[in-house]
Protein backbone atom coordinates (compact mmCIF):
# COMPACT_ATOMS: atom_id res chain seq x y z
CA UNK A 1 0.00 0.00 0.00
CA UNK A 2 1.62 3.44 -1.24
CA UNK A 3 2.59 6.08 1.70
CA UNK A 4 -0.34 8.25 0.85
CA UNK A 5 -2.97 5.97 1.27
CA UNK A 6 -1.27 4.58 4.79
CA UNK A 7 -1.21 8.55 5.63
CA UNK A 8 -4.71 9.08 4.71
CA UNK A 9 -5.71 6.05 6.78
CA UNK A 10 -3.99 7.16 9.74
CA UNK A 11 -5.96 10.91 9.52
CA UNK A 12 -9.20 8.73 9.53
CA UNK A 13 -8.92 6.10 11.78
CA UNK A 14 -6.45 8.47 14.38
CA UNK A 15 -6.88 11.83 14.57
CA UNK A 16 -3.49 13.77 13.77
CA UNK A 17 -3.95 16.14 16.89
CA UNK A 18 -1.94 19.06 16.59
CA UNK A 19 -1.07 22.16 20.00
CA UNK A 20 -2.26 25.47 20.54
CA UNK A 21 -2.18 27.87 18.11
CA UNK A 22 -1.63 31.70 17.38
CA UNK A 23 -3.96 33.87 19.35
CA UNK A 24 -4.46 35.56 16.30
CA UNK A 25 -6.78 32.97 15.28
CA UNK A 26 -9.52 34.06 17.60
CA UNK A 27 -9.79 37.30 15.18
CA UNK A 28 -10.22 34.92 12.52
CA UNK A 29 -12.72 33.00 13.50
CA UNK A 30 -14.65 36.11 14.80
CA UNK A 31 -14.96 37.29 11.30
CA UNK A 32 -16.12 33.73 10.47
CA UNK A 33 -18.88 33.97 12.84
CA UNK A 34 -19.91 36.70 11.30
CA UNK A 35 -19.71 35.98 7.85
CA UNK A 36 -21.82 32.56 9.55
CA UNK A 37 -25.28 34.40 9.11
CA UNK A 38 -25.83 31.96 5.40
CA UNK A 39 -25.50 28.34 7.36
CA UNK A 40 -28.73 25.57 6.80
CA UNK A 41 -28.27 21.96 8.17
CA UNK A 42 -27.12 19.53 5.22
CA UNK A 43 -29.49 19.31 2.61
CA UNK A 44 -27.06 16.36 0.75
CA UNK A 45 -26.07 13.43 1.89
CA UNK A 46 -22.87 11.99 0.55
CA UNK A 47 -23.17 8.31 -0.68
CA UNK A 48 -21.22 7.80 3.11
CA UNK A 49 -23.20 9.65 4.89
CA UNK A 50 -26.24 8.10 3.22
CA UNK A 51 -25.21 4.51 3.86
CA UNK A 52 -24.39 5.10 7.33
CA UNK A 53 -27.94 6.49 7.81
CA UNK A 54 -27.10 10.02 8.26
CA UNK A 55 -24.21 9.09 11.38
CA UNK A 56 -20.90 10.12 11.18
CA UNK A 57 -20.87 13.41 12.18
CA UNK A 58 -17.75 12.53 14.53
CA UNK A 59 -15.54 11.09 11.60
CA UNK A 60 -16.83 12.86 8.24
CA UNK A 61 -14.59 11.88 5.09
CA UNK A 62 -12.74 13.98 2.70
CA UNK A 63 -15.16 16.68 1.62
CA UNK A 64 -17.76 15.24 3.76
CA UNK A 65 -16.77 17.28 6.85
CA UNK A 66 -18.35 20.85 4.60
CA UNK A 67 -21.70 19.68 5.27
CA UNK A 68 -21.98 17.33 7.53
CA UNK A 69 -19.09 18.45 10.51
CA UNK A 70 -16.86 21.43 9.71
CA UNK A 71 -15.07 21.15 12.75
CA UNK A 72 -13.24 18.14 11.44
CA UNK A 73 -11.68 19.73 8.65
CA UNK A 74 -9.34 20.95 11.12
CA UNK A 75 -7.58 17.21 11.44
CA UNK A 76 -7.42 17.17 7.62
CA UNK A 77 -4.16 19.33 7.26
CA UNK A 78 -1.64 19.35 3.96
CA UNK A 79 -4.22 17.80 1.97
CA UNK A 80 -6.25 19.34 -1.13
CA UNK A 81 -9.89 17.18 -1.96
CA UNK A 82 -11.72 17.79 -5.16
CA UNK A 83 -15.06 15.72 -5.30
CA UNK A 84 -18.44 14.94 -7.06
CA UNK A 85 -21.64 13.42 -5.80
CA UNK A 86 -24.73 12.46 -8.23
CA UNK A 87 -28.29 11.35 -6.76
CA UNK A 88 -31.21 9.84 -7.62
CA UNK A 89 -34.41 9.65 -5.36
CA UNK A 90 -37.54 8.26 -6.54
CA UNK A 91 -40.51 6.64 -4.72
CA UNK A 92 -41.08 3.51 -6.42
CA UNK A 93 -44.71 2.92 -4.75
CA UNK A 94 -47.54 5.22 -3.96
CA UNK A 95 -49.53 4.45 -0.90
CA UNK A 96 -52.59 7.08 -1.38
CA UNK A 97 -52.84 7.60 2.86
CA UNK A 98 -49.37 8.71 3.04
CA UNK A 99 -47.78 9.84 -0.65
CA UNK A 100 -48.31 13.38 -0.83
CA UNK A 101 -49.83 14.70 -4.27
CA UNK A 102 -47.18 15.30 -6.65
CA UNK A 103 -44.80 13.49 -8.68
CA UNK A 104 -41.80 12.33 -6.37
CA UNK A 105 -38.59 12.09 -8.40
CA UNK A 106 -35.41 13.93 -9.20
CA UNK A 107 -31.99 13.82 -9.23
CA UNK A 108 -29.06 16.75 -7.34
CA UNK A 109 -25.52 17.16 -7.57
CA UNK A 110 -22.76 18.64 -6.04
CA UNK A 111 -19.29 19.53 -6.83
CA UNK A 112 -16.86 20.53 -3.40
CA UNK A 113 -13.12 21.56 -3.21
CA UNK A 114 -11.44 21.09 0.57
CA UNK A 115 -7.90 22.51 1.32
CA UNK A 116 -5.63 21.98 4.39
CA UNK A 117 -2.79 23.90 3.28
CA UNK A 118 -3.03 26.96 4.48
CA UNK A 119 -1.39 27.51 7.93
CA UNK A 120 -4.69 29.39 9.28
CA UNK A 121 -7.69 27.51 8.62
CA UNK A 122 -8.78 24.55 6.72
CA UNK A 123 -11.92 25.65 4.79
CA UNK A 124 -13.35 23.88 2.23
CA UNK A 125 -16.80 24.91 -0.50
CA UNK A 126 -19.48 22.77 -2.08
CA UNK A 127 -21.73 23.86 -4.82
CA UNK A 128 -25.39 21.55 -4.69
CA UNK A 129 -27.94 21.82 -7.60
CA UNK A 130 -31.03 19.91 -6.37
CA UNK A 131 -35.21 20.17 -7.97
CA UNK A 132 -35.74 22.75 -6.00
CA UNK A 133 -32.68 25.38 -6.51
CA UNK A 134 -29.20 25.34 -5.94
CA UNK A 135 -27.03 26.30 -2.26
CA UNK A 136 -23.59 27.11 -1.71
CA UNK A 137 -21.91 25.77 1.45
CA UNK A 138 -18.94 26.83 3.02
CA UNK A 139 -16.70 25.82 6.14
CA UNK A 140 -13.89 26.59 8.12
CA UNK A 141 -12.08 24.86 10.78
CA UNK A 142 -8.84 25.36 13.60
CA UNK A 143 -8.21 23.73 16.11
CA UNK A 144 -8.17 25.64 19.43
CA UNK A 145 -6.47 23.70 22.10
CA UNK A 146 -4.83 20.44 21.76
CA UNK A 147 -7.22 17.50 20.46
CA UNK A 148 -10.07 19.94 19.93
CA UNK A 149 -11.20 21.12 16.53
CA UNK A 150 -13.63 24.23 16.73
CA UNK A 151 -15.76 24.63 12.48
CA UNK A 152 -18.31 27.09 11.32
CA UNK A 153 -20.19 26.48 8.47
CA UNK A 154 -21.80 29.44 6.18
CA UNK A 155 -24.48 28.32 3.37
CA UNK A 156 -26.46 30.45 0.50
CA UNK A 157 -29.14 28.68 -0.12
CA UNK A 158 -31.07 29.62 -3.29
CA UNK A 159 -34.92 28.89 -4.58
CA UNK A 160 -35.32 28.69 -8.41
CA UNK A 161 -35.68 32.18 -8.97
CA UNK A 162 -31.57 32.75 -7.73
CA UNK A 163 -33.36 34.40 -4.52
CA UNK A 164 -31.48 34.13 -1.29
CA UNK A 165 -33.79 32.89 1.64
CA UNK A 166 -33.26 33.77 5.02
CA UNK A 167 -30.01 33.32 6.95
CA UNK A 168 -29.12 30.84 9.46
CA UNK A 169 -26.22 29.14 11.01
CA UNK A 170 -24.19 26.56 12.69
CA UNK A 171 -21.37 25.75 15.01
CA UNK A 172 -19.58 22.30 15.63
CA UNK A 173 -16.70 21.07 17.94
CA UNK A 174 -14.64 17.68 17.14
CA UNK A 175 -12.69 16.36 20.16
CA UNK A 176 -11.47 12.82 21.76
CA UNK A 177 -11.86 10.88 24.59
CA UNK A 178 -9.13 8.22 24.03
CA UNK A 179 -7.16 7.12 20.95
CA UNK A 180 -10.34 4.94 20.10
CA UNK A 181 -13.05 6.84 20.62
CA UNK A 182 -14.07 10.28 19.09
CA UNK A 183 -17.15 12.50 19.58
CA UNK A 184 -18.49 15.80 18.19
CA UNK A 185 -20.94 18.64 18.94
CA UNK A 186 -23.13 20.35 16.07
CA UNK A 187 -25.65 22.88 16.77
CA UNK A 188 -27.74 23.38 13.60
CA UNK A 189 -30.54 26.23 12.38
CA UNK A 190 -29.93 28.59 15.10
CA UNK A 191 -32.09 31.21 14.49
CA UNK A 192 -35.51 30.96 13.98
CA UNK A 193 -36.88 32.44 10.56
CA UNK A 194 -39.41 32.39 7.68
CA UNK A 195 -36.63 30.83 5.66
CA UNK A 196 -36.11 27.99 7.73
CA UNK A 197 -39.93 27.27 8.64
CA UNK A 198 -40.77 27.62 4.89
CA UNK A 199 -38.64 24.55 4.10
CA UNK A 200 -39.54 22.55 7.51
CA UNK A 201 -36.33 22.66 9.38
CA UNK A 202 -35.86 22.78 13.35
CA UNK A 203 -32.95 23.62 15.34
CA UNK A 204 -30.84 20.75 15.99
CA UNK A 205 -28.41 19.42 18.30
CA UNK A 206 -26.46 16.59 17.57
CA UNK A 207 -23.83 14.28 19.48
CA UNK A 208 -21.81 12.32 17.39
CA UNK A 209 -19.72 9.46 18.49
CA UNK A 210 -17.36 6.88 16.87
CA UNK A 211 -15.69 3.77 18.27
CA UNK A 212 -13.13 2.49 16.34
CA UNK A 213 -12.14 -1.17 16.98
CA UNK A 214 -8.70 -2.89 15.74
CA UNK A 215 -9.65 -0.38 12.89
CA UNK A 216 -11.66 -3.15 11.60
CA UNK A 217 -14.87 -2.11 12.77
CA UNK A 218 -16.05 1.11 13.25
CA UNK A 219 -19.27 2.24 14.71
CA UNK A 220 -21.26 5.33 14.81
CA UNK A 221 -23.69 6.71 17.25
CA UNK A 222 -25.37 9.99 16.32
CA UNK A 223 -28.54 11.22 18.90
CA UNK A 224 -29.95 14.28 18.35
CA UNK A 225 -32.50 16.93 19.98
CA UNK A 226 -34.86 19.00 19.01
CA UNK A 227 -35.59 21.89 21.25
CA UNK A 228 -39.09 22.66 19.39
CA UNK A 229 -40.10 19.62 17.55
CA UNK A 230 -42.79 19.68 15.28
CA UNK A 231 -47.02 18.86 16.63
CA UNK A 232 -46.87 14.67 17.43
CA UNK A 233 -42.61 14.75 16.71
CA UNK A 234 -40.55 13.10 19.62
CA UNK A 235 -37.70 15.56 21.08
CA UNK A 236 -34.72 13.11 20.09
CA UNK A 237 -33.67 10.97 17.26
CA UNK A 238 -31.11 8.56 16.38
CA UNK A 239 -28.83 8.17 13.04
CA UNK A 240 -26.33 4.77 13.72
CA UNK A 241 -24.11 3.05 11.30
CA UNK A 242 -21.61 0.66 11.30
CA UNK A 243 -18.07 0.90 8.90
CA UNK A 244 -16.87 -2.74 8.13
CA UNK A 245 -12.94 -2.39 6.80
CA UNK A 246 -11.97 -5.24 4.44
CA UNK A 247 -8.64 -5.26 2.87
CA UNK A 248 -7.71 -2.34 4.18
CA UNK A 249 -9.09 -0.44 1.17
CA UNK A 250 -12.59 -1.55 0.65
CA UNK A 251 -15.52 -0.52 3.08
CA UNK A 252 -18.55 -1.74 3.46
CA UNK A 253 -21.31 0.55 5.49
CA UNK A 254 -25.01 -0.23 7.25
CA UNK A 255 -26.98 2.80 9.02
CA UNK A 256 -30.38 3.23 10.24
CA UNK A 257 -31.94 6.59 11.34
CA UNK A 258 -34.87 7.49 12.98
CA UNK A 259 -36.75 10.75 13.35
CA UNK A 260 -34.11 12.99 11.16
CA UNK A 261 -33.80 15.00 8.30
CA UNK A 262 -34.02 13.24 4.88
CA UNK A 263 -32.30 15.09 2.31
CA UNK A 264 -34.05 14.12 -0.72
CA UNK A 265 -37.42 14.68 1.27
CA UNK A 266 -36.64 17.98 1.72
CA UNK A 267 -35.46 18.82 -1.72
CA UNK A 268 -38.00 17.59 -3.49
CA UNK A 269 -40.13 20.39 -3.77
CA UNK A 270 -43.49 18.63 -2.29
CA UNK A 271 -45.19 19.54 1.04
CA UNK A 272 -44.03 16.92 2.91
CA UNK A 273 -42.92 16.86 6.44
CA UNK A 274 -38.54 16.21 6.10
CA UNK A 275 -38.19 13.79 9.07
CA UNK A 276 -38.79 10.24 9.26
CA UNK A 277 -37.06 7.08 9.55
CA UNK A 278 -35.42 4.72 7.11
CA UNK A 279 -32.20 2.31 6.52
CA UNK A 280 -29.11 2.93 3.97
CA UNK A 281 -25.99 0.21 3.02
CA UNK A 282 -22.97 0.94 0.68
CA UNK A 283 -19.85 0.49 -0.07
CA UNK A 284 -16.18 2.65 -0.48
CA UNK A 285 -13.21 1.87 -2.28
CA UNK A 286 -9.91 4.04 -1.23
CA UNK A 287 -7.15 3.65 -4.21
CA UNK A 288 -4.05 5.85 -3.78
CA UNK A 289 -5.42 9.45 -4.62
CA UNK A 290 -8.93 8.73 -5.48
CA UNK A 291 -12.02 7.31 -3.96
CA UNK A 292 -15.67 6.06 -5.38
CA UNK A 293 -18.28 5.39 -2.87
CA UNK A 294 -21.65 4.39 -3.52
CA UNK A 295 -25.12 4.07 -1.12
CA UNK A 296 -28.61 3.03 -1.65
CA UNK A 297 -31.26 4.40 1.09
CA UNK A 298 -34.84 3.76 1.98
CA UNK A 299 -37.31 5.55 3.88
CA UNK A 300 -40.39 4.10 5.70
CA UNK A 301 -41.80 7.52 7.27
CA UNK A 302 -43.18 9.85 5.86
CA UNK A 303 -43.57 8.30 2.78
CA UNK A 304 -41.67 5.22 1.15
CA UNK A 305 -38.78 6.29 -1.10
CA UNK A 306 -35.61 5.24 -2.23
CA UNK A 307 -32.60 7.37 -2.75
CA UNK A 308 -29.00 6.43 -4.85
CA UNK A 309 -26.30 8.32 -4.37
CA UNK A 310 -22.65 7.70 -6.10
CA UNK A 311 -19.33 9.74 -6.14
CA UNK A 312 -16.02 10.23 -6.53
CA UNK A 313 -13.00 12.23 -4.73
CA UNK A 314 -9.57 12.91 -5.61
CA UNK A 315 -7.08 13.86 -2.92
CA UNK A 316 -3.59 14.88 -3.52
Amino acid sequence: MSNMRSDFQTIVHRLSWRGLKKLGTLSLLTHLLAMATYVYASDFHSPRTAALGGAGHASPLLNDAILLNPSFAAFLNDRVSAGFSYQNFEAPSVDSSTQPEGEFSGRSYQVSLQDGRSPLFEAGVAYTRNPVGSSVHIGAARTFVQQFGFGVGAKLLFNEERTVMDPNYSLSITGSLFQEIQFSITADNLINNLGRRSRGLLEEYTLGTKINIMDLLLFYIDPHYFPDPQVEQSDWGLEAGVEIVLMNDLFLRFGRYTNSQIPWILNSGLSANPYGKGYGMGLGWLGPKISFDFSFARTSLPFSSSSYNMSATLYL
